[in-house]
C-alpha cells in the first residue's frame, strides 16, 4: 500500500482532545485518532490498512488493540491508550500475543509521553499497513519549537529491516521516553522534549519531506 500522510489540520481529521478531566482520572481521544489513521481513514484519505482487534471493556479505559500487516512472519499487536494521570498523556506498547486488552505477553517497554501545554493540540503521521510514525504537539510547541526544547513527541511502531536468518519478529516500538513494565504498571509520562531531533518550527513537515525522510522503510 502507498505510504499516506495524515494531519490534524486535514479536512475531516479527528482532533486530539481531552474527553475527561477529573483530578487523577483524565482521558483523551487518542483512540479516535488512531482509529482514523490506522483503520477507517477520514475525509478523502484511507486508513493505513491496519486492523482494529479489540477495545477494553474496563470502565474509564479507552485501551485499544490494533494489528499491522507485517512483512515478517508474524504481525505486531499495538496497544494504545490515554493516561489517567495527565489529560494529554499517550501510552503505547507492542506485544507478540494479546488475549484481551488487559492480558498480553511478549511485550516491549511502554511509550509514555505527554504534552504539558493545554489548549489546541496537533498531530501528524505517516504510515502504511506495516508501520506508523506518529507525532503529537501542542499549540505552544507549534509556535515555539527551537531545536533543543519544546519539540513534538514522536513514536515509531512497526516493521524494521532485519538481516537474513535473524529474528522473524522484525518490528518494534521506539520513542524518546520508554519505561519497563506494562500499561497497567507504568504511570509516569515523559514530557514534551521531543525525539529524533525534529524541530516543528524550522522544519515544516511537508508531505514530501516526511515520506522521503531516510528513517522510513
Amino acid at each position: 500500500m502507498t505510504v499516506q500522510f495524515y494531519s490534524s489540520e486535514d479536512a475531516g481529521a479527528p482532533q486530539l482532545e481531552v474527553t475527561r478531566n477529573v483530578g487523577g482520572n483524565y482521558q483523551n481521544s487518542i483512540d479516535k485518532v488512531m482509529d482514523a489513521i490506522l483503520v477507517t481513514g477520514y475525509g478523502s484519505k484511507p486508513g493505513c490498512g491496519w486492523t482494529k482487534e479489540m477495545s477494553s471493556d474496563v470502565p474509564d479505559s479507552n485501551r485499544t488493540v490494533y494489528k499491522n500487516k507485517s512483512a515478517n512472519q508474524d504481525d505486531m499487536f499495538l496497544l494504545v491508550e490515554s493516561g489517567k494521570e495527565n489529560s494529554l498523556t499517550i501510552r503505547m506498547q507492542i506485544a507478540d500475543v494479546v488475549t484481551d486488552p488487559e492480558t498480553y505477553s511478549g511485550y516491549s517497554q511502554v511509550v509514555a509521553g505527554c504534552q504539558t501545554h493545554g489548549g489546541q493540540q496537533y498531530w501528524m503521521a505517516v504510515g502504511d499497513e506495516r508501520t506508523i510514525i506518529f507525532l503529537f504537539y501542542s499549540w505552544y510547541v507549534r509556535n515555539n519549537s527551537n531545536g533543543s526544547s519544546y519539540l513534538p513527541y514522536c513514536i515509531y511502531a512497526g516493521d524494521f529491516e532485519i538481516d537474513e536468518g535473524s529474528n522473524h519478529k522484525g518490528w518494534g516500538l521506539l520513542s524518546s521516553y520508554m519505561l519497563k513494565g506494562t500499561l497497567d504498571t507504568v504511570t509516569h509520562p515523559g514530557d514534551n522534549k521531543g525525539t529524533f531531533g525534529i524541530d516543528k518550527k524550522n522544519w515544516l513537515f511537508s508531505n514530501s519531506e516526511l515520506l522521503n525522510y531516510p528513517w522510513w522503510i
